[in-house]
This record gives C-alpha cells, structure tokens and sequence, in this order.
C-alpha cells in the first residue's frame, strides 16, 4: 500500500515531457512525467489530434479516422514504462518530439510507469497507434508495418529557354541518409502536364565542369556548411529532384536550386524550407517551386512562397 502511494505521489510530481532539443534524426529521452502538459485536458487533447498527426507526417485522410475513433471508441488502457518508444509526442505550447524513448527518473527501488488511453488503426497494411498519457494529455503516436520513404522530392518547371540546372545541398547530413537516398532527378516528365515520373528513372546528380551559379550568397544568408552540388541539363517541362527526407524535417538542412538560361543568366533561390514540403500521399513528400507568383495552385496559395520569377503584386523571388 506504502509502494502505492509512493509510486502515485512521483507521478503528480513528476508528470510531462522534458527533453533535451535534437534532430529529427536523433533520440529524445522522456524523463519527467506531467511536467510540460500539452493540453489542458484530454477533451482538449483530442479535438487537436488530427493537427498533430499532419504535423507528424501522417496522410490527413489517416489523421482524420484516427481522431473520429478517438472521439467514438472506447481507449485500450496501457501503461508506458522505461525503454518504450514513441515515434513522436506533444508537449508544451507547440513542442512536438521525435524518435521519443521513454526514461523515467524513478526514486531509487522504485518504477514509474504512465498510465494511458491507446487507440489503432490499419490503412493500408500500415499501423497507425495513438496514445494519450493521463494527468499530462501529452498525445503521442506510432506508426507501424511499412519502411517510410527514405527520400522527399522537389518539383520546378523549366522554361523552353532554360538550359541548365545546378542543385546544391546545404547543411551536415549523415553518410547513411545520403547512402539511402543519393540525391538524383530525373526529367522533363510525361503525361499531358508534364508531371508524371518513372519511379526508377532517376540518375545520379553529379558535378560538372560548368559552374554557372555562385552559391556564396546562400552560404552567407543560411549560415549551413555545403555538403554537395550538382548539375543536369533541362529543357522545357518538369523536372523532379529526390534528396534525404530529413530536409523536409529540419530548417539545418536546405535544397537550393538555380537555373541558367541560355544567355548565361542564373535564376538563384535561398533554399526550400522544412514547410514548404507538402504531403501528397502514403507519407511522400513534394515540394514545388512554380514559374511566378500567379501560376501557383490554389490549394498551395497558402503554404508556399516558392515560385521563381517576381510579379508587381509580390515583389520578391522563388525560394526565399
């Protein structure tokens, strides 16, 4: 009964998540429990999950189903104890953590453990958990049954008087990421627009003796190390570059490209931000920089300022 007791009293005291900020890549350790709520009750946490789900990366379709089942079914009750892991949680304001390990601090002789609601689903042959720790409400989830895409795209359309392109990749990215998605592209694509791309036709980006683009001007406005660049002719279409998925995870990571045209004269961008990747389906991430402020899509009007050429309404460029 004294155990009990004990056991209740380090849970109140302890509660949250507090951890010590990293990237995406890297691990985040749950130490305290309670001590950062993210909501101010479960209701609360709840009428917010399909938010946070997007923001993990889930497909909003699976986002959505998962907060209706919340909001309907019965949870499965479960405890989280030392050594579990979340592929993310909430706390704080706005915190969201990555890669989370569970690792209660725990009096000596003693083990904590937070209670909480789980739910799943399956979509796909993919398992989708999320979980809801009491007294905290920090929700959190996991993702289950399929290997994530190792890479995200970026998308341009080239102009007839296009003639080259040089893509540079700006930050510390690690030697396995780059192994598992070497950075390639592949273009102009088929179809009636354009856009549609062979998931086996990409080539190597590699360097070349023509150096039309100065990156000094980047490297002094992102302040990130140049991990590589390379270059490949273009013409007129879409052409689609593949590079580590962490660059739409991080703001420490960046793609930048710049376009030469026929006369010699570069078109320059500072770099796609972590934001600008939109999820398109089962998880693939895609970024797109579009001709001029007036060709962007409707549906992106609101999440991107990627476009190359400025118009008098905008006065700025692509890729800021």
């Amino acid at each position: 009964m004294m155990r009990a007791l004990l056991v209740a009293l380090a849970l109140l005291f302890f509660g949250g998540v507090v951890g010590t900020a990293s990237p995406a890549s890297a691990e985040t350790h749950w130490r305290h429990y309670g001590a950062d709520h993210a909501y101010t009750s479960k209701a609360a946490a709840k009428a917010d999950a399909a938010n946070v789900f997007i923001r993990a990366g889930w497909p909003p379709e699976v986002a959505r189903q998962m907060q209706t089942k919340m909001s309907t079914t019965a949870p499965e009750r479960i405890e989280l104890r030392k050594g579990d892991r979340l592929d993310f949680m909430r706390s704080g304001p706005r915190g969201l953590w990555r890669n989370v390990l569970v690792d209660f601090v725990s009096p000596t002789n003693m083990n904590i453990t937070a209670p909480a609601d789980r739910w799943s689903i399956v979509v796909d042959g993919v398992t989708y958990v999320a979980i809801l720790p009491d007294v905290c409400n920090n929700l959190a989830g996991i993702q289950s049954g399929q290997t994530q895409d190792p890479c995200v795209y970026a998308k341009i359309k080239t102009r007839d008087v296009d003639h080259h392109a040089q893509v540079a990749l700006f930050g510390d990215f690690t030697a396995e990421e780059l192994a598992a998605c070497p950075p390639s592209w592949q273009g102009p694509g088929t179809g009636v627009d354009s856009s549609t791309f062979n998931p086996d036709g990409y080539q190597p980006i590699t360097d070349c003796e023509e150096r039309p683009c100065d990156w000094t001007a980047v490297l002094r406005a992102v302040e990130l190390p140049l991990e590589l660049s390379g270059s490949f002719l273009v013409s007129e279409g879409h052409f689609v570059v593949r590079v580590p998925r962490r660059v739409a995870e991080t703001d420490e990571l960046r793609l930048v490209f710049c376009l030469t045209d026929d006369e010699g004269r570069t078109t320059l961008g500072m770099g796609i931000h972590a934001a600008e990747y939109n999820e398109i389906a089962d998880g693939v991430k895609l970024a797109t920089i579009w001709q001029d402020q007036s060709s962007v899509r409707a549906d992106y009007r609101d999440s991107t300022i990627l476009w190359w050429r400025w118009t008098p309404e905008s006065r700025q460029y692509a890729a800021n």
